[in-house]
């Protein structure tokens, strides 16, 4: 039935932790928005972290529950290489058939 803000920003709080490691930053806001994945009410969240060497990482993420399970679909790449990986895991999470319980 949809995704409310206190889970939402629970979700967030996990994604942005994974991203961050454990002395990383996070670059911007993260987004989120609340759409469609796989057939069950989802969100997809982006976030952009850099890491104490220096290097920035982009991550997105489609999560969606079925009503019993999670599923996260993760793309992180470093900056260079998310713009190229990108059509191709989105391509693939489009592609999703999930059922609700």
């Amino acid at each position: 039935t949809g995704i409310d803000d206190k889970a939402r920003k629970k979700m967030l709080d996990v994604y942005e932790a994974s991203a961050l490691g454990r002395s990383g930053h996070l670059l911007g806001t993260s987004e989120v928005k609340g759409m469609s994945v796989g057939g069950c009410q989802g969100l997809r969240v982006m976030l952009r972290a850099r890491d104490p060497d220096g290097t920035e990482t982009h991550t997105l993420v489609y999560a969606v529950s079925d009503g019993e399970t999670a599923y996260d679909f993760f793309l992180r790449n470093r900056k260079e290489f998310f713009e190229k990986n990108l059509p191709v895991f989105e391509k693939a999470v489009s592609t999703l058939k999930i059922a609700s319980r």
